[in-house]
């Protein structure tokens, strides 16, 4: 408008017929703002009005529902305002940055909890998920390791490439942590060292086209473990193997937030991470849900890095483990009874699936069972094994008569029978 005005004034012309050329501009989405919220990020002290004349100066426009916070949509020429911190700026710039009082203090909030689920560092649990598992792991003799995010093109396939990279050594993005919890191994191989556990909470990233910058970053937790048993005088060292990574997460996986997890485990075939593990992988889930992985490590990769012995890891997500509440439980005031029960079944019939049974056919006022011994003798029949389980018994609220224990154990019996086919060998009481 302007320039026809002046093409009028000063070069004789005259104004033609307004044509519009292209769509207009969308509008833009409105911006929920709270004053308050404004006003400690500024760090000033002003009503309600003088905010509402600084966003409006700027261009914004404001839109008040009758059931919903005040909102400002911004205008289009303002791409740079898209959230309201963006709005709290405009105030600050607008109030004065040297009318800003300064301060010796400072306070930063802690509390993860006030954070979204899915922006807390180890998922909806926050750093108190982190720490007790970092606790849990040191205590069983692992070390935490805080290995380099940035490695080479050569350490992954599809890794992430970084376009303002320091050198070709630090020019990706790791897509797992797995070559550099290798590379830590390697290194107290080399200087002795005959049992190595490792450790470490930290990121990976993947290309995904469905996300931000086509990038996923991911925090999992990875365990490692190369090298023999550590010395004992009840038994001569040994390698370790995957069956020992896996007892590690049967032991580390009920105490998860002080409730009973449980964590199955069953083989993938070639449906595992590749190309780290190579056999022996294994799934493992809680509660349900796929939470990560556990096999060998490629001997080509290990050797890559000179580790000649078999490697064994499991990767974990920690934002896929479910949000769950710590509670307590009084510590019982009964007395406890105890039985044993011998139980000849088929060969194949692995610990696990006998003690599923046991606690699925007591479950009020069993409190513990366990495998103590298990037993072959040609007497028992081809194909067959006694295995002998032990079984506590108490209640919350009376002392347990013999007929409550009889008849939970007799429940149990003919749970076995039915499910597994077993027969009673003997039955003790202590």
């Amino acid at each position: 408008d302007r320039a026809v005005q002046l093409l009028c004034e000063l070069a004789g012309g005259s104004p033609g017929p307004r044509i519009e050329v292209g769509a207009p501009p969308a509008e833009r989405a409105p911006i929920k703002v709270s004053y308050d919220r404004v006003r400690s990020l500024v760090g000033i002290t002003v009503d309600d009005a003088t905010i509402t004349r600084m966003l409006v100066g700027v261009g914004c426009r404001q839109v008040m529902p009758s059931d919903a916070p005040v909102q400002f949509i911004p205008p289009t020429w303002r791409a740079d305002i898209t959230i309201e911190a963006d709005l709290a700026e405009e105030v600050m710039r607008l109030y004065g940055i040297d009318n800003i009082p300064s301060s010796t203090m400072a306070y930063v909030s802690l509390d993860a909890a006030r954070m979204p689920a899915n922006l807390r560092a180890g998922g909806a649990n926050g750093t108190r998920l982190r720490d007790q598992v970092r606790t849990m792991l040191v205590a069983r003799g692992y070390y935490d390791c805080v290995t380099n995010v940035l490695t080479s093109p050569e350490e992954g396939a599809e890794q992430v490439t970084l376009k303002n990279a320091l050198g070709r050594d630090f020019s990706a993005l790791r897509s797992s942590v797995i070559p550099s919890l290798l590379r830590v191994a390697s290194r107290n191989i080399r200087y002795g060292q005959q049992t190595v556990r490792l450790m470490e909470i930290g990121s990976q990233f993947t290309k995904n086209p469905n996300t931000e910058f086509g990038v996923q970053q991911r925090e999992v937790l990875t365990l490692m473990i190369v090298g023999q048993t550590d010395p004992h005088w009840s038994d001569k060292p040994r390698a370790l193997d995957l069956y020992d990574l896996v007892g590690e997460l049967h032991v580390l996986a009920p105490k998860i937030e002080s409730v009973p997890v449980d964590v199955s485990i069953r083989e993938t075939g070639d449906a595992g991470p590749r190309p780290y593990f190579t056999r022996n992988v294994v799934e493992l889930r809680l509660g349900g849900v796929v939470i990560g992985y556990a096999g060998e490590v490629s001997p080509e990769l290990a050797l890559k890095y000179d580790v000649e012995r078999t490697v064994s890891a499991a990767v974990i997500d920690l934002r896929a483990v479910p949000t769950v509440q710590s509670t307590y439980r009084a510590v019982g005031q009964y007395p406890s009874v105890r039985r044993d029960l011998a139980l000849i079944v088929p060969e194949e019939t692995s610990a696990g699936r006998i003690i599923d049974v046991v606690r699925t056919a007591s479950p009020l006022i069993l409190r513990d069972v366990g495998v103590f011994d298990v037993y072959r003798d040609k007497a028992m029949g081809d194909g067959r094994k006694s295995v002998g389980i032990g079984m506590t018994f108490r209640s919350d609220e009376r002392t347990l008569v013999d007929a409550d224990v009889d008849s939970a154990v007799e429940s149990i019996i003919n749970a076995a029978t039915q499910a597994l086919g077993a027969r009673i060998r003997g039955v003790s009481v202590e």
